[in-house]
Order: C-alpha cells, then sequence, then structure tokens
C-alpha cells in the first residue's frame, strides 16, 4: 500500500514537474518579446471651402410618426389632409373639427 502512494506521488510530482518546466521556459521565451511599432499615418491639414449642400442617394426613417387608422365603421370618404403636412406636437389644428364631425354625424 505504501508502495503504491510513493508510485502515484512519484508521478504526480513528475507531471508538476514537466509543467513547471513547460511553464518556466515559455515565460523566459517570453521575457525578451517586444511588441512590434504601431503604425501611425497623418495628412497634411489645408483649408478647403465648405460646401453646405451634400447631394446624395439614401433613404430616411421617421424618428416620430404616427399611424392613421380609423376606429368608426364606414368609407373613407375623403382625406382632409396632405401626405408630409406638418404639424406641431399637442395642436391638433385644422384635423380635429373633421375628427369631430365625422364621429358625430355617425350614429
Amino acid at each position: 500500500m505504501i508502495f503504491m502512494l510513493m508510485l502515484v506521488a512519484l508521478i504526480v510530482g513528475s507531471i508538476a514537474y514537466y509543467k513547471y518546466k513547460v511553464i518556466s521556459g515559455k515565460i523566459a521565451a517570453y521575457a525578451h518579446f517586444k511588441l512590434p511599432p504601431t503604425a501611425v499615418t497623418s495628412l497634411v491639414a489645408k483649408t478647403t471651402t465648405w460646401q453646405p449642400i451634400l447631394s446624395c442617394v439614401g433613404s430616411l426613417k421617421a424618428v416620430n410618426g404616427v399611424e392613421v387608422s380609423t376606429d368608426l365603421a364606414g368609407v373613407v370618404s375623403q382625406i382632409a389632409f396632405e401626405s408630409g403636412a406638418s404639424v406641431k406636437k399637442g395642436d391638433p389644428g385644422r384635423f380635429r373639427h373633421c375628427f369631430n364631425r365625422r364621429a358625430g354625424s355617425v350614429g
């Protein structure tokens, strides 16, 4: 039994010594390692005229939008506003009377 314990200790010790030598060898190899120099590019600054308009092709997505739908049954006979018209937040403007009139006329 003692012989088996000594054999296991010898095997574990051998593995530990091997790992120690491998790791210490790698540490010694990387001790003199230097990072390569960083690549840097530079340009000469010069004065140019600024273009206030930039022409390009692309697509836009609205940050704030509204989805118009009907809550009343019926047929839409007229749309009383133009697509893309500006409306201020909290100001129903000319659209409110159209909705009130339509809601009142539907029984």
